[in-house]
């Protein structure tokens, strides 16, 4: 279906990789977690366990694509 004039489409992909918090803020999974994990360090790995904050230029920008999805 296709959007109103001037308006954007979110993209459905964005449910399975991103939460908003209660706060407005985008929480975000690190990327490369399972791929060639024998050559990171213990650290490396510790980090991308933990989902981070994304910083809040992409933030303002899917929030105009219009991406509410508040659980994984």
């Amino acid at each position: 279906m296709p959007a109103a004039s001037g308006a954007r489409q979110a993209y459905s992909r964005y449910k399975e990789r991103f939460k908003l918090t209660g706060t407005g803020k985008v929480l975000f999974f690190h990327p490369g977690h399972r791929h060639k994990r024998w050559s990171k360090t213990s650290k490396q790995l510790r980090t991308h366990r933990r989902s981070a904050v994304l910083h809040s230029t992409y933030a303002t920008t899917m929030k105009k694509l219009g991406f509410k999805m508040t659980t994984f």
